[in-house]
């Protein structure tokens, strides 16, 4: 069989590690960074946690620049972005360390090594001619406890692709090289040689053509620790919002104030805190490939966006009212939005406002989510009866945000069907819709067209629900007694696990029930008030 020679051209250029630059005349993609090689080195800084509990963070070093600069950046990489638009929000956060600047991370954030995550949003333009359905992914290698290998969907973006190629920038990283629109993207890590107790970083590029321009980009992020994470670990917190890093292993949480706190979900230690963010801290999100974590300032009737590469704040924008309530992150063709569930949409870059909106709630009366694609949207109001509402989501070039008309679910408000709405949320590709109520005891699942079509086993009084990246459905419960509180679902609908996760005479929080990025950690807020941690499949 005859091969396309600019094809083979291009294979031999990954697998012989181009140099850092264009190659276009060789056959490597056109602004590819070719480069092999993981960044090594830093200091191993064993972080484990004997028995069950931890009842209290620990302060981290200010170790290197505040910056997050570890050096000069590598040819055609780049740290984090900060959002154009918007007020200047820097300086006080430059006291916690870098996140993760550097091709390598040590425990208490200091970089280790020259150079930025290739590939970061400020990285250069991208076409999303080909995309993927997920563009940050988590590996973690710890004794007894590994993910090392995930598929992402690649699509097509508009109908004129049918093939595409990957790269990635770190030989520690293997990826499917090249395949057809719809098809899988295999990634896998080899944890051999990584520096203990730090994240290692590294991006994989999409292109649509073997001589084309980048495409998309997706973030990798592999955190390797020589001590084996304890099975369950509770932290003394009184946060009342939590969200969990895409990439690394963390988690961020706030109490209503100033700060926001940064735990490692694998160890339960306070790597850090973010001091002086908002006067005021409301819900919080996080962007789908962990460059920016988005926080609701209550005071200012704001969104600050933080730059998580780079440890510090980027700008801001006003909300069109005081309280948004839940926020989360969509990722429409490409494009990032910020969603408010007052029924608002925010460009995630600029904060400037987007037309279209969904019928939402004032004062975060509504739950919503996100599809990891980005092709739908799912509103719940929190109350009684409750009812939901569904809209397809797309982006174009020319007419920006486009939202589809509401798909409502079954007739709402009949005694027994669905009472005291909590939560809600959407498989990875939109096609189901999960919802938490007080009534019924267990968890429904709705297809595109609102009908029931999955029923999830649980407890009195289901108020969380989540869906991994990895597809498992993470269900929880207000149970102050009883067996269990949390249930983890295949996406078949089999039973994979439960868990007690609030302690007895304790409950879960709403809407506080989250999954590490790699999916094997969960990580819940309780009325102890408690920051439990526990492995999701023992």
């Amino acid at each position: 069989m005859l091969v396309d020679t600019r094809i083979a051209a291009l294979l031999a250029c990954f697998a012989a590690g181009c140099g850092g630059v264009s190659v276009r005349s060789e056959g490597c993609p056109a602004g590819a960074r070719c480069a092999g090689g993981g960044a090594s080195g830093g200091r191993a800084a064993a972080q484990g946690v004997s028995g069950a509990d931890v009842t209290g963070g620990r302060g981290q070093p200010d170790d290197g620049d505040a910056s997050g600069h570890g050096g000069k950046a590598q040819s055609g990489a780049a740290g984090g972005m900060n959002p154009s638009g918007g007020t200047s929000r820097g300086g006080a956060m430059a006291q916690g360390g870098a996140l993760s600047s550097a091709g390598t991370e040590s425990a208490a954030g200091a970089p280790e090594n020259e150079g930025g995550i290739a590939g970061s949003p400020s990285g250069g333009p991208l076409s999303y001619e080909v995309l993927a359905s997920d563009n940050g992914v988590a590996f973690v290698s710890a004794p007894g406890l590994a993910h090392l290998s995930e598929a992402v969907r690649v699509t097509d973006g508009r109908g004129a692709p049918v093939r595409w190629y990957a790269h990635a920038d770190r030989d520690w990283l293997s990826v499917t090289t090249e395949g057809s629109a719809g098809e899988e993207l295999v990634l896998t890590a080899d944890p051999g040689g990584r520096s203990a107790d730090q994240v290692a970083y590294a991006t994989v590029t999409l292109f649509s053509s073997p001589d084309g321009a980048a495409s998309d980009r997706i973030r990798v992020g592999l955190w390797v620790t020589s001590e084996e994470p304890p099975a369950s670990a509770n932290v003394v917190e009184t946060a009342q919002w939590l969200v969990t890093d895409p990439i690394r292993p963390y988690a961020y949480v706030d109490d209503g104030g100033a700060d926001i706190r940064v735990y490692n979900v694998f160890t339960g230690h306070l790597e850090r805190t973010l001091p002086g963010v908002a006067a005021a801290l409301g819900s919080l999100t996080v962007s789908s490939d962990g460059s920016r974590l988005f926080a609701a300032d209550l005071a200012q009737s704001e969104v600050v966006s933080i730059d998580l590469d780079r440890s510090n704040s980027g700008s801001s924008w006003t909300l069109e009212s005081t309280d948004p309530g839940d926020l989360t992150y969509a990722r429409t063709r490409g494009h990032g939005i910020v969603v408010a569930g007052t029924g608002s949409f925010y460009d995630a870059d600029s904060g400037a406002l987007l037309a279209p909106s969904f019928r939402g709630g004032g004062s975060g009366i509504v739950a919503i989510d996100a599809s990891l694609d980005g092709t739908r949207l799912c509103r719940i109001d929190r109350g009684s009866a409750y009812d939901m509402e569904c809209y397809a989501l797309d982006f174009d070039a020319d007419s920006g945000l486009e939202v589809g008309a509401a798909v409502v679910g079954e007739s709402i408000g009949d005694w027994g069907v669905g009472s005291n709405g909590q939560d809600i949320a959407l498989s990875v590709d939109g096609s189901l819709a999960f919802v938490a109520s007080g009534s019924p005891y267990n968890f429904r699942g709705y297809d595109s067209s609102g009908a029931v079509v999955s029923i999830l086993a649980g407890d009195a009084y289901p108020n969380n629900i989540e869906v991994t990246d990895q597809g498992v459905t993470l269900a929880g419960a207000s149970v102050s007694y009883g067996p269990a509180d949390v249930w983890l679902y295949g996406p078949d609908g089999s039973l994979l696990a439960s868990h007690k996760m609030s302690p007895s005479m304790h409950t879960l929080r709403p809407r506080q029930l989250k999954a590490s990025g790699d999916g094997t950690r969960l990580v819940a807020l309780t009325d102890e008030p408690t920051l439990a941690i526990v492995t999701a499949v023992p």
